[in-house]
């Protein structure tokens, strides 16, 4: 045997480790070009995915509120809106376009009728019957009597027909609400459109909005209640004479000048058409307190205490302190003492005791039609027919049936006057 055969075979051993030690898998070509191939899929798919999803939509833009479009969104805000301070030189653009100088202090789209604000005639008549008698009758012209008038009272008996304020609602106090209010019974809200961003758009209560109408509020996945949601319209707008709480219909904002400057109802000319009732009369031996007609203080003390300062209290003289003032209760705490009616009073059925009464739109000399007071047909037909059927028409009795025969009624264009 060869004495250097071994050697040469370790020599050969220890080439060919080496060279396995340069071939190991990461420098492997072929797995070099795996790994690149993987990698480029990978980029390849992302891109492709990217594609078809396309980039995501911006954030949907909240509208200013002097903007007043209600934006629909998914989710309902968790705190009250703001806006940002009007800076311009014009009107804030949250109040109503109104005729300010028109002696209306309802809407312009809206008339005065025993004291509230009602959506006009003309309008819901098309112009053909344009005067308002009743909540829920219109006239087409004077003297209005049963054949020139039209009447509506709608499916709901209130709030329905001509019985409506502006937008159909029920009618409401003078005055109006900011562009971004509504008004639920009788006050005015930040519009819950505004409010939720669209999702909870219809006002059910103070603090409560709902996402369908009618009997689907009753469900209350259909509805939200916030506290956030008892506010008015006008926070954040920089005005500090827009309310920021719910308030009552502002005459300001449809009459400058407010009430002050429609202090006297609406009449017609003396002996035509009779005159508007302003809801404020008492008769004669009556003042008006507290809304009510109490029987006056100075008939009760003799003229000693003519100042009427509470519902059982009277004044001798202004300023009226303790030493100058006089008070009787009576027996039975109410109805008694001074706190009693005159002859306008309504009978309690308690003990017959005469309260105080609501006034009346009219007082015991006049009759009232459809809210207009009229001279009594007593005394304008010495006691003949004393019922007034109609503003030219006076009839022998009460009921409408019984005036149906033409001996019970007297008609005359000179019985249509006022006082």
């Amino acid at each position: 045997a060869d004495p250097h055969s071994d050697d040469e075979w370790s020599d050969e051993e220890e080439e060919e480790e080496e060279e396995e030690e340069q071939l190991k898998w990461w420098h492997r070509t072929d797995i070099q070009m795996l790994i690149g191939g993987i990698a480029l899929l990978a980029i390849v798919v992302a891109c492709f995915a990217k594609s078809l999803s396309g980039t995501p939509p911006p954030p949907p833009r909240e509208p200013p509120k002097s903007e007043l479009i209600d934006t629909p969104m998914a989710q309902v805000i968790n705190e009250r809106p703001t806006v940002a301070p009007v800076t311009t030189s014009t009107l804030n653009p949250l109040l109503p376009v109104e005729n300010m100088h028109d002696n209306n202090i309802c809407e312009n789209s809206e008339e005065m009728y025993a004291e509230l604000c009602y959506m006009k005639c003309s309008l819901l008549t098309n112009g053909t019957y344009p005067i308002r008698t009743s909540s829920w009758t219109c006239c087409e012209n004077h003297p209005c009597g049963p054949s020139n008038q039209k009447g509506s009272v709608g499916t709901q008996v209130v709030c329905d027909g001509f019985d409506v304020g502006i937008g159909g609602g029920c009618p409401h106090g003078p005055g109006a609400c900011l562009l971004d209010e509504e008004m639920l019974l009788g006050q005015c809200f930040g519009k819950c459109s505004i409010l939720t961003n669209g999702s909870f758009a219809n006002r059910i209560g103070p603090s409560t909005c709902c996402s369908t109408t009618g009997s689907g509020c009753m469900d209350f996945r259909n509805d939200d209640t916030n506290p956030l949601f008892d506010v008015g319209g006008g926070g954040g707008d920089g005005d500090p004479s827009t309310p920021s709480q719910p308030h009552a219909p502002d005459v300001n904002l449809t009459e400058a000048g407010g009430l002050a400057s429609t202090s006297s109802a609406p009449a017609f000319p003396q002996g035509f058409g009779g005159v508007y009732g302003t809801g404020q009369e008492c008769e004669e031996d009556e003042e008006l307190y507290a809304g009510l007609c109490y029987k006056r203080c100075t008939i009760m003390t003799n003229g000693q205490y003519p100042i009427r300062t509470s519902t059982w209290t009277c004044c001798s003289s202004k300023p009226c302190g303790f030493s100058n003032q006089k008070g009787s209760v009576g027996t039975t705490l109410v109805c008694d003492g001074f706190g009693i009616g005159g002859s306008g009073a309504q009978v309690s059925p308690l003990g017959n005791l005469p309260c105080p009464s609501k006034p009346k739109a009219c007082n015991s000399t006049q009759d009232e039609i459809f809210g207009v007071c009229y001279a009594s047909c007593s005394s304008l037909t010495n006691g003949k027919f004393p019922h007034r059927l109609t503003s030219m028409t006076c009839c022998t009795v009460e009921s409408i049936r019984g005036c149906l025969s033409f001996q019970s009624t007297e008609t005359s264009a000179a019985f249509d006057i006022g006082r």
